[in-house]
């Protein structure tokens, strides 16, 4: 059940519990709490690395009723990454553009390249309990891009 309309906090604590207010102060503050937070040393024991059954190299380039398919199960209503493309115009933009985004396709599997900005997303935090004030009191999810 929705708690209703809630503002947006312009405060949050840091590590010694000091309010902080500011837009730019704050916005350091989330990026020193999530570095920490993902920057964080392995595992004493790490999972040993799953055997690799047969040849990565011998998997066949995806036929286009694949991508295709792939096209059509992606989620409206959802939010757009960082490169503001939301589902709904891969979705509904047509055969030509499902054939451009096919072709695409194509050429990344057989240079092995990819956008180099595929891989950043927008980090965004959700409140999830208590004191909205204190960072530890949020989720963060990375929005990525759909392509």
């Amino acid at each position: 059940m929705r708690n209703g309309f809630q503002p947006r906090m312009n405060l949050i604590r840091n590590k010694e519990c000091n309010m902080i207010s500011g837009k730019e102060e704050i916005q350091r503050w989330w990026i020193e709490h999530f570095k920490e937070l993902f920057n964080r040393p392995p595992p004493h024991n790490p999972v040993d690395e799953l055997e690799i059954k047969g040849n990565i190299h011998d998997v066949e380039t995806p036929n286009r009723e694949e991508i295709k398919d792939a096209i059509r199960k992606l989620e409206n209503n959802k939010a757009a990454g960082i490169d503001s493309i939301a589902a709904e115009l891969i979705n509904y933009g047509g055969q030509a553009l499902h054939d451009k985004i096919t072709n695409l396709m194509y050429c990344i599997w057989e240079s092995e390249v990819m956008a180099s900005d595929w891989d950043e997303g927008i980090l965004a935090v959700l409140h999830k309990k208590q004191d909205r004030t204190i960072c530890g009191n949020y989720r963060g999810i990375c929005i990525l891009p759909v392509g």
